[in-house]
């Protein structure tokens, strides 16, 4: 009897089992479902999402497991869920995409070093394209951009800022949109960088005259100076940061 009631207890832990597959087969196969409205421009960004009962039957799939879809695309940050408003197509753009998996990510030594490795690939480029495609709005927006940096006595949240902003209008203005999503993607990451290294010995003065240059090639419209200034600028505030190692990843014990 009781090996009866044994053999049932596994059972019905093998149709729970079963039960929770399915149930995650049928939540991925909403989230293709959906994803594929959107691939093929049924669904654009910032649309809103037909109703839940419409999505359902539109799919051939449970209210609930659409829900769970929805919520899942939420999370990846492909759909925008506004209470009281609806459900929308988010912009899709590569830096919000990818915003969720920096965010995660500590800025551990490795990490660090990595994203060096990054920006310094990545960066050049866009500003040699940025000397080449800057239009004059571009132009002047990158030297607005350059004027905080060169006052005295900016405290360092504003240098921070600063620094962000006319890095960011530099990438702009390189008009490649898959390299300003990337770079713009790196932005938490990059954030958590600049706070180690924006108080080095003698990197705001350098951080001026390197600013100015960068600028100065990107204004004279010289690629290859501005590909070899960004390239120094990395360059620079990296090797500073190697100098200074213990200091900027002291545990503070």
């Amino acid at each position: 009897m009781a090996a009866t009631r044994s053999h049932d207890d596994a059972k019905d832990n093998n149709a729970a089992k079963f039960a929770r597959v399915t149930r995650r087969g049928a939540s991925a196969e909403a989230v293709a479902g959906i994803q594929d409205l959107i691939r093929n421009g049924q669904l654009k960004a910032g649309e809103r999402l037909p109703t839940e009962r419409e999505l359902a039957e539109a799919l051939g799939l449970s209210r609930p497991t659409v829900r769970e879809a929805v919520q899942a695309l939420a999370a990846m940050n492909i759909l925008d869920v506004r209470h009281g408003t609806g459900i929308f197509v988010a912009s899709l753009d590569l830096a919000t995409l990818l915003a969720p998996l920096w965010f995660a990510l500590e800025l551990t030594e490795p990490a660090f070093d990595q994203l060096y490795e990054v920006r310094i690939m990545l960066e050049p480029y866009a500003a040699q394209l940025a000397a080449a495609r800057a239009t004059d709005e571009d132009l002047a927006r990158i030297q607005e951009a350059l004027q905080p940096l060169c006052e005295t006595g900016l405290d360092r949240e504003s240098r921070l800022s600063a620094d962000v902003t006319l890095h960011r209008s530099i990438i702009e203005a390189s008009h490649n949109d898959l390299l300003i999503g990337v770079i713009a993607s790196l932005t938490v990451l990059a954030r958590k960088s600049r706070e180690l290294t924006v108080e080095l010995p003698g990197r705001e003065a350098r951080a001026v005259d390197e600013h100015r240059a960068l600028v100065d090639a990107i204004v004279r419209k010289d690629p290859e100076a501005a590909r070899q200034a960004m390239q120094h600028h990395l360059g620079d505030v990296y090797r500073g940061s190697q100098e200074h190692r213990d200091e900027l990843f002291s545990s503070g014990d």
